[in-house]
């Protein structure tokens, strides 16, 4: 899925970048994924680049969560990166007539300045600032999805394989290797999102061999608490091997990523 959502961006004298939103990270690792799309979209170093993010008084953006965020907060990012381009274009034209009217996708930026593709023109962003009188400035912008989902299927997938080894007496089952072999599209960050699919397959673990309400036909719902019902522990996750096809779904949303959080359970 991919919701609509906004990011802002503050930029400073020293080309160094505040990269902001509403959205959430609650452990998925959100604000690394937002750096490295940033980084990528701009080419600004990602030391340069702060995230902000988790509160209301942010650009809007829905929840982290649903397998939406990185596709949803992606879009924004690629948005307002382009929104910075064509304001940095417009400040370097009071320096450089060149930069009059360029097009975000022809302009390049690096850790000192602005250029224009193909062109032997370069302003630096201690220029553009002082001619303009400017100390910081700020872009923002919004993106969602458009008519995309009307022309094409969208899905995330997952292969799990399971070496398992059954107690011959007592039944027991213990899952002693995992691998899982997902299509995410674009993996924008590949450690945390490993993590994510890690820890849905502990998930899935425990909803297959664990996880279960007994139900009373007389009395109804039998353990009403935590003591009675069991989930995965660390002692029950096996080694788990996590493998990405790495493949752009280039009509989702401008990064091609798709959802990874579901798709490991």
């Amino acid at each position: 899925g991919r919701n609509k959502a906004s990011a802002g961006i503050t930029m400073s004298k020293d080309g160094s970048l505040i990269l902001q939103t509403a959205m959430t990270d609650i452990g998925a690792g959100t604000g690394t994924g937002m750096r490295n799309v940033l980084h990528e979209s701009t080419g600004i170093p990602k030391e340069k680049i702060k995230i902000e993010l988790g509160n209301s008084n942010l650009p809007q953006a829905g929840s982290q969560g649903g397998s939406t965020g990185m596709s949803s907060v992606s879009g924004a990012v690629v948005a307002v990166a382009n929104a910075l381009k064509e304001k940095l274009a417009a400040y370097a034209s009071a320096v450089n007539p060149a930069f009059k009217n360029i097009s975000a996708e022809n302009i390049i930026l690096n850790d000192k300045g602005v250029s224009v593709k193909n062109q032997n023109t370069s302003v630096t962003y201690k220029e553009i600032f002082e001619k303009n009188n400017l100390t910081t400035f700020e872009v923002e912008a919004t993106a969602g999805p458009g008519d995309e989902r009307s022309k094409f299927a969208f899905a995330s997938s997952a292969a799990h394989f399971c070496r398992v080894k059954v107690h011959s007496k007592t039944g027991k089952v213990k899952i002693d290797k995992m691998v899982v072999v997902v299509d995410g599209g674009t993996i924008i960050s590949e450690k945390p999102a490993a993590n994510q699919i890690s820890g849905a397959a502990v998930g899935g673990i425990g909803m297959a061999l664990m996880e279960k309400k007994m139900i009373d036909d007389h009395l109804g719902v039998v353990g009403n608490d935590l003591a009675s019902y069991h989930f995965a522990v660390n002692a029950d996750a096996p080694i788990i091997e996590v493998s990405f096809i790495n493949k752009p779904d280039p009509n989702i949303n401008p990064s091609g990523a798709k959802g990874l959080g579901e798709v490991g359970i």
